[in-house]
């Protein structure tokens, strides 16, 4: 756009009558240039609003930096720390649960049932992100039923994984033993037995016939098959595929409470490659009693993981003492406090740790630490959930806990009616298309016209100042006048409406519903200006065609002349824009003398107009013409000739719709009179006749 507050001017010289017609009505000469009376175009502002739970505050702000363009900014306040609550597009949740002999056929179907419904939560709105999921059993011993699987897309895989937890669960032990589920290979040892029977001596005695190793440089002999077939040497390997557990023997678990194990399976889980680098972890493990067994050392195993047996029916020191405990214990002449503080290494992996409680009512005055069971799985865990003997919310609590995260503390910001999202260079554009792709803290999305920002990821937060955080954000706007439907000073929302989703902790605990505030938009108006001339023709030639074209960019609106109409009016020219007028002449008017002009609409008025003072009039088309003098060259001689000395050929112009005429005369040339009643003479044309000649013939008179 032009710059408005600068004048220019343009000289222009026609031969025209104009009067000047605006609203408000100015008459006679060229709009003064100067500096624009700037206007105040906002018409409501925002302010602070407080949540009614007290936990937010949040305004909507707008500042006019100019006709039509305006900054907004976006507080938002609270004493929520919302970066604790980051998450990413992709999601991996470990789903630990007990299998211990306590949890009855009626709890197991229970459980399972929850966690069904827990990963269907889970995937729900996940759009195209990831969602791994892996299902970890413990009972005395821990194993994994399913590894790294994505939910989202393979939920019958999922669920079969979660079916397969059961009491007593089966696992292979001993020699070759080998937990891993699923399909799986193994690089093994290729054997060959090379034992040939043979007669004759061995060394100093005769033994008769005997098996004998023909493999070089081997000279084992047997004296029966069955030590000859066990002789084998290895001659390679081979690659072998299994589907499930294999070797060793079949074992039994013995349904003991091995929380331990299950917690360092999942640790481990998480170490896995496919799912280190997603951001969104959790690990969601579920008990229905104390730690009655322990982990020996630091397996690294993903598939299963052996456990000892420590207090039986209650949780002895050994049983705790690395997930989370308090006390010293002696190793020799050393004191130590801690163990592994497993739940360190599951959250220095970025995951959140949920733990629910089952039945613990049921746990008659078992303690674990010196705590309750409820009150040491919240001593360690990110949040621990007592459910009673309601499995159900339990679990459905902390699903909504993980999906609300992902949603909230997010602010949308819909553009208004005729309100255009500025440049804002720092702002990524998205569409419906890439949207979910980007993790853009700050992202506009050009098919919804809509801000999206991202308050749990924004680093640009300040506080805490008296217990508040700060985030603010800034972007301009325009107001598009142009726009179809815009009418003049009439209020207009800058925003359709904005929210705000948020969660937050009670003593200390992340509750699971998902709050929305909305703020308070404010209100602009803009302007609209009008032009009015007097369009004037020439020999009073109808004007009806006359047309005349404003543009400006991609705006454009025409005003044709009808009906004998001499006047040329516009309205609801956008106000704050630079315009071009154009004419198209109408028929029998010279194109070639058509201008163009310009002016700016500044706050409703036109400015720097380059419309002359005096109106606009066209000029006809015309056209040369030429009179011949044709004179007989005697008397009744019948042939002419023109005398270009004494009677040159005459020119002039005609224009469009007239008629020229040459009347009939008598001249007397060198004593001959001639008139003009020749018959073939030309006396009249018109301005659209074939030929634009007069020609005239005199006859010579009798002497």
């Amino acid at each position: 756009m032009k710059n408005l507050n600068t004048p220019w001017k343009r000289t222009l010289s026609f031969f025209l009558a104009v009067v000047m017609v605006l609203t408000p009505v100015l008459t006679g000469g060229i709009i003064a240039a100067g500096e624009p009376t700037g206007k105040n175009q906002i018409v409501s502002n925002g302010e602070w609003q407080t949540t009614a739970d007290g936990k937010v505050q949040h305004a909507k702000t707008i500042e006019q930096t100019g006709e039509n363009t305006f900054e907004i900014t976006l507080t938002a306040k609270t004493k929520e720390d919302v970066q604790t609550q980051v998450v990413s597009k992709d999601a991996a949740v470990v789903l630990v649960l007990d299998a211990s002999n306590s949890m009855s056929s009626t709890d197991m179907a229970n459980a399972k049932t929850a966690a069904k419904n827990f990963v269907a939560e889970f995937v729900k709105e996940a759009g195209d992100g990831l969602r791994y999921v892996a299902v970890v059993e413990f009972g005395s011993n821990g194993k994994t039923t399913l590894y790294w699987t994505d939910a989202n897309g393979n939920l019958t895989a999922v669920n079969n994984g979660i079916d397969a937890v059961q009491n007593g669960f089966a696992y292979r032990s001993g020699n070759g033993a080998c937990n891993t589920t699923g399909t799986h290979t193994h690089e093994e040892a290729v054997y060959e037995n090379f034992m040939e029977w043979t007669d004759g001596y061995l060394g100093d005695g005769y033994l008769g016939g005997h098996y004998q190793c023909t493999y070089e440089g081997c000279d084992y002999t047997a004296q029966n098959d069955k030590q000859a077939k066990k002789h084998n040497h290895q001659t390679g390997t081979t690659i072998n595929t299994y589907t499930g557990p294999h070797g060793g023997e079949r074992t039994t678990d013995g349904g003991g409470t091995n929380i331990e194990a299950g917690l360092r399976l999942a640790n481990n889980l998480l170490s896995e490659t496919l799912v280190s680098a997603i951001g969104n972890k959790y690990v969601v493990m579920m008990t229905d009693g104390v730690p009655t067994y322990h982990v020996d050392g630091q397996p690294s195993d993903v598939n299963f993981i052996s456990g000892s047996r420590g207090g039986g029916n209650e949780a002895e020191h050994d049983d705790y003492h690395d997930i989370y405990c308090t006390q010293t214990r002696n190793v020799g002449n050393n004191h130590v406090r801690h163990g592994d503080n497993l739940p360190k290494q599951i959250k220095d992996k970025g995951a959140k740790l949920y733990t629910v409680s089952y039945k613990s009512s049921d746990i008659n005055g078992k303690t674990v630490n010196g705590q309750s069971i409820d009150a040491w799985l919240s001593s360690f865990a990110t949040q621990s959930i007592a459910a009673g003997d309601d499995i159900f919310s339990g679990l459905q609590s902390i699903a909504q806990i993980i999906v609300n995260q992902a949603q909230a503390w997010i602010l949308t910001d819909p553009m208004g009616d005729y309100i255009d999202f500025g440049a804002n260079a720092s702002v990524a554009r998205v569409t419906n298309a890439t949207a979910a792709d980007s993790d853009a803290v700050r992202k506009f999305n050009t098919d919804t016209d809509t801000l999206i920002w991202d308050l749990k990821n924004d680093i640009s937060r300040t506080g805490p100042v008296g217990g508040w955080y700060t985030y603010t954000m800034t972007y301009s706007v325009t107001l598009d006048t142009k726009a179809e439907g815009f009418t003049a000073e009439t209020a207009y929302a800058a925003n359709k409406t904005t929210s705000l989703t948020y969660m937050l902790t009670v003593n200390g605990q992340l509750q699971p519903t998902l709050y929305s505030t909305n703020l308070k938009v404010p209100t602009v108006k803009g302007y609209l200006g009008s032009l009015s001339f007097a369009k004037l023709g020439e020999n009073s030639v109808s004007l009806d065609g006359t047309a005349f074209t404003l543009t400006s960019g991609s705006w454009s609106k025409t005003v044709t002349l009808s009906g004998g109409e001499t006047q040329v009016s516009f309205t609801g020219i956008p106000s704050g824009h630079s315009f071009t007028l154009t004419e198209t002449v109408a028929a029998g008017y010279d194109q070639s003398q058509a201008a163009s002009y310009t002016f700016d609409v500044v706050y409703g008025e036109v400015k720097n107009s380059t419309v002359p003072a005096n109106g606009v009039e066209n000029k006809l088309l015309q056209k040369n013409f030429t009179v011949e003098h044709w004179f007989e060259t005697g008397y009744n001689t019948g042939a002419y000739e023109q005398n270009l000395t004494s009677y040159p050929d005459e020119g002039g112009v005609i224009k469009y719709g007239e008629t020229k005429l040459a009347a009939p005369y008598v001249k007397t040339v060198e004593g001959f009179a001639y008139d003009a009643s020749v018959a073939g003479s030309v006396t009249e044309i018109a301005f659209d006749s074939a030929s634009l000649t007069l020609k005239l013939y005199y006859r010579a008179n009798q002497p």
